[in-house]
């Protein structure tokens, strides 16, 4: 859906699903709490390849919460901006 506007800007796009959402395995969604690490690994993988030099998160509801739980000072890529969308800020109350 946003990809037709954001590629012809230039910039890349890496998306991915959650363990345990959409078709990833897993069976298990902690509501941003464990899904750090996936975000993490993503960067890993993402700082490997050598191609990307900073990085922009965008995430939604569950994602927006994983992107305001990540600690950035520990991220493989510099964070450039965090696009948080329907999410929520304080784990506890939705737990």
């Amino acid at each position: 859906m946003y990809a037709s506007q954001i590629l012809p800007l230039g910039l890349d796009l890496f998306t991915f699903d959650f363990s345990g959402c959409g078709r990833s395995a897993g069976a298990w969604v902690t509501l941003g709490w464990k899904e750090v690490d996936d975000l993490s690994a993503c960067l890993n993988h993402l700082a490997q390849k050598g191609a990307t030099s900073k990085v922009a998160l965008w995430g939604r509801s569950m994602g927006g919460a994983t992107a305001l739980r990540f600690n950035s000072t520990t991220s493989p890529l510099p964070i450039a901006c965090m696009i948080v969308d329907s999410s929520f800020a304080r784990f506890i109350e939705v737990a």
